[in-house]
């Protein structure tokens, strides 16, 4: 207002240029401050679908262990991408998804495909990874794989998505985090805990919690097992779960 103030007066002959000068160089230096406070996080992107959106999405969950962490002063910005039922290639033609991930620089991008679309269309599957692959490969950006689960009745997913995510990974570059074999496992070591919604394909609230505390380790560098968050769950759930998830990753990934 007061910038405007002075444009105005100047019209009229007022407004003297010191004073216009010097809005002006505090107005750059807010911007500049802006910009580098925008720099200086760590910003993460999820692209994915409803099995990334359930209960709050992963991303809330994710943030929600960054808050409690060893990394909690806000150097950190989390959004999700994720619409019902999209395989990559919707997200690929979507203009909303484009939109946002050139809105910034984002330092990690986390990929979620659609498991009917890797089971029954692999190699346009593969391609939409490649797309991506081409859409980062100027970018400086660490690209994830977020492996997702079997569905109820169909155990034999587990591998046949293991199998797929590996591949791609070993095209690409792309890191991948192996969330459906600590689901398998998990299940195997603890049948009390149902992981699945009634659907038997998306994740109960254990199932998303578990899947987001595996990521949370990867991206952050951080153990999910000694972070104090639980999701509301009780504090032997939360604490079964986390462990199981630094396990997994201490089978799979590291």
């Amino acid at each position: 207002m007061q910038r405007l103030f002075c444009v105005l007066l100047l019209i009229f002959g007022s407004c003297s240029q010191e004073t216009d000068s010097s809005l002006q160089n505090t107005e750059n230096t807010q911007n500049n401050n802006h910009q580098e406070n925008q720099d200086e996080a760590e910003s993460i992107l999820f692209i994915g679908n409803s099995l990334s959106f359930f209960n709050n999405g992963v991303d809330f969950h994710i943030n929600n262990f960054y808050d409690l962490g060893e990394v909690n002063n806000g150097t950190y910005h989390l959004e999700l991408s994720a619409l019902p039922g999209y395989t990559l290639q919707n997200h690929l033609n979507h203009l909303a998804t484009q939109n946002q991930i050139n809105s910034r620089s984002w330092q990690k991008v986390i990929l979620q495909e659609n498991g009917i679309e890797v089971i029954e269309h692999p190699e346009a599957s593969f391609e939409s990874f490649r797309e991506f692959a081409n859409l980062f490969q100027s970018k400086p950006t660490q690209v994830y794989l977020f492996m997702t689960w079997a569905y109820e009745g169909h155990p034999e997913m587990t591998q046949q998505l293991y199998d797929f995510y590996k591949s791609v990974a070993d095209e690409t570059g792309f890191v991948l985090i192996p969330v459906g074999l600590g689901w398998r496992d998990l299940t195997l070591s603890f049948p009390e805990i149902n992981l699945l919604n009634q659907d038997g394909v998306h994740p109960s609230l254990q199932g998303t919690f578990f899947s987001s505390a595996m990521i949370f380790e990867v991206i952050s560098g951080q153990l999910s097992s000694q972070n104090p968050y639980n999701a509301n769950l009780t504090e032997a759930q939360a604490t079964t779960l986390k462990n199981q998830a630094s396990e997994a990753l201490v089978n799979y990934y590291y």
